[in-house]
């Protein structure tokens, strides 16, 4: 009897296993909308263009190749974080998970003048990155021994710098780039004297402390300059904005806005601020296996935001993305029926 339960038990396991909603992907596109309005606070009118995102690959166009190096950003910026977080761990013979960034990325740039006419100021800021550390040590022969985790969390980080826009390269003045970022740990720590009342906790909380100085004084010295590689990407983002932008197209009141920016792209930001939000990717789920069929199909993300509208007219260009699924419930053997 014990033979047939075990038997059934693992027909069962093996069915769960094979048997799910499988997603089909059917459509998406990139599209791109540029908004005006004659006034700041005037009615807006709204054109759209859009390409398909063809399912396994690519579309080379010229909107959905700026989505793909907006999109590419920020986990350019996560590469940046996550290398000092292992350079970190490294120095310290400690042990780290991959940190996690979130937040929208807005960037904003304004055309200087003056001694710096030619050269612009960039600034990007407003995202956050958490990342988790931990360390085993013992002594006296493994007699006494502990492990502590850190966790912690880069807020808010903005950098600042002055770049010449033909090439991306960065002014020599090295005082015109800066960083700023809020910053909080929290550690904790288990010995081997856990067991014992009231001392346990006391070591605990003293490996507890000592760690987070420790941390802190790492996170106090993370000067940021290797965020500085991104300046090129983020200049290469603003003139890829020319080229998605298309003539013909955005057409308000008998003025072609696209061509319009196109001609004047440069000039826009002589002695103005445009700031810009940059999303991060798609995300198509979460989806958890084995539940019911899932009632989310539809997935959209804003990709890029561009706000070229001053005093006197409203003129604002968005990049966004979308991509359908249906499900399709596969089960093998075929003898298993959806939940």
């Amino acid at each position: 009897m014990k033979k047939m339960i075990l038997a059934l038990a693992l027909v069962a396991g093996s069915t769960a296993a094979l048997a799910d909603w499988v997603p089909t992907y059917k459509s998406g596109a990139y599209t791109a909308t540029l908004s005006y309005s004659a006034s700041p606070t005037g009615p807006t009118q709204s054109i759209s263009k859009s390409e398909a995102i063809p399912a396994g690959g690519y579309y080379d166009g010229p909107i959905s190749n700026f989505a793909r190096l907006s999109l590419s950003t920020q986990p350019r910026l996560q590469a940046v974080l996550d290398s000092w977080a292992h350079d970190t761990a490294v120095a310290n013979g400690a042990g780290y998970a991959n940190g996690k960034l979130s937040g929208v990325l807005t960037t904003s740039i304004v055309g200087l003048t003056g001694a710096k006419t030619g050269e612009n100021q960039i600034q990007f800021s407003g995202p956050s990155y958490s990342v988790s550390f931990s360390k085993s040590d013992s002594r006296l022969g493994g007699l006494i021994s502990a492990t502590c985790t850190s966790n912690i969390s880069l807020s808010n980080v903005t950098v600042k710098a002055v770049y010449v826009p033909l090439t991306g390269a960065l002014d020599k003045d090295p005082s015109l780039s800066t960083l700023s970022y809020g910053s909080t740990s929290s550690s904790s720590c288990s010995s081997s004297l856990d067991w014992i009342p009231i001392l346990g906790t006391v070591v605990d909380n003293f490996l507890a402390a000592k760690v987070n100085s420790i941390v802190l004084s790492n996170v106090s010295g993370f000067s940021g300059q290797s965020l500085m590689s991104l300046i090129p990407n983020l200049t290469n983002l603003y003139q890829g904005v020319d080229s998605a932008i298309a003539s013909g197209v955005y057409v308000f009141n008998g003025v072609d806005w696209g061509a319009y920016i196109k001609n004047n792209f440069n000039t826009l930001f002589t002695g103005k601020s445009l700031s810009v939000s940059i999303g991060q990717p798609i995300v198509e789920g979460p989806y958890v296996a084995g539940t019911s069929e899932p009632s989310q199909t539809v997935f959209r993300n804003t990709d890029f935001v561009i706000n070229f509208s001053d005093s006197t007219r409203q003129l604002i260009f968005t990049v966004a993305s979308s991509k359908t699924y249906a499900y399709t419930w596969k089960c093998t053997p075929q003898a298993c029926r959806e939940p």
